[in-house]
């Protein structure tokens, strides 16, 4: 936000608003997925696999949480930085493969 005080930071600003809107998009749309693997390897064992189940599991738990009155969107926010986190690490395990 300081960066849009500038006009030499509004377009860094603006692109960090942008790297972030897209970022929370990204996360609103593949913490369900990672959610329904986690659940249903919890419940019923195996491995970790994505398929329509896991995926409309994921969804219903998701659904779930948001509809909690006051920490919902606190559970959810939780969900999502914990997703981030894993998708950063398993991208930072394929990155180091390549060198």
């Amino acid at each position: 936000m300081i960066l849009l005080w500038t006009v030499i930071g509004i377009p860094l600003g603006i692109l960090g608003l942008l790297a972030f809107a897209t970022t929370m998009v990204y996360l609103w749309i593949i913490t369900p997925v990672v959610l329904g693997s986690f659940a249903y390897r919890s419940f019923f064992g195996g491995e970790f696999d994505v398929n329509w189940k896991t995926i409309l599991l994921g969804v219903l738990i998701y659904t779930i949480f948001g509809i909690i009155p006051i920490v919902g969107w606190l559970a959810e926010l939780i969900l999502m930085l914990l997703t981030l986190g894993a998708v950063a690490k398993v991208k930072w395990e394929i990155a180091k493969e390549w060198r």
